[in-house]
């Protein structure tokens, strides 16, 4: 059987789709804090603890935010909250038009994280995780396009 096209934006095609994923650099304002990423911004959401969220705040990279968020205490209601936290961050980082047109353009292809040790926010090794990352990021798009239902989603 075929596998259904899509754009991979961990392993495959980075560049071009870098932009797509957490780690991609630029400023989310969230909760009236500046963070240099989705990912540093996402970290901080884990834990009530201020000098895990100060130290998340101060890191230069998305992945050593990663690695503090690994080591966290994490808040209570974190499985609660977690997807619809992730939603929001989306939501903010594609107010910035420049992105917002990136994402318009991969048109209606499915996007997926392919990010082999996620199965969760990626597809996983196998290509069967949940790819939640994939779904936030399309259901974006989809609201995008129902601002701009232009032939193909594209805005000139």
């Amino acid at each position: 059987m075929e596998q259904e096209p899509y754009i991979g934006f961990v392993q495959r095609d980075r560049a071009k789709y870098g932009f797509l994923s957490n780690f991609y650099m630029c400023t989310i304002k969230y909760k009236g804090i500046s963070f240099k990423s989705v990912e540093h911004a996402y970290q901080w959401s884990k834990t009530d603890d201020p000098q895990f969220q100060e130290d998340i705040i101060k890191c230069v990279t998305p992945a050593r935010t990663k690695y503090f968020g690994k080591r966290c205490p994490l808040r209570e209601d974190w499985e609660d909250v977690k997807i619809s936290i992730m939603r929001e961050l989306v939501e903010i980082k594609f107010k910035d038009r420049g992105l917002n047109l990136q994402l318009e353009a991969t048109g209606n292809i499915k996007l997926v994280e392919d990010a082999a040790w996620d199965k969760f926010w990626g597809a996983g090794r196998d290509g069967v995780g949940e790819n939640w990352l994939g779904r936030i990021l399309m259901d974006e798009r989809a609201k995008i396009f129902a601002e701009d239902p232009t032939e193909g989603g594209v805005r000139s």
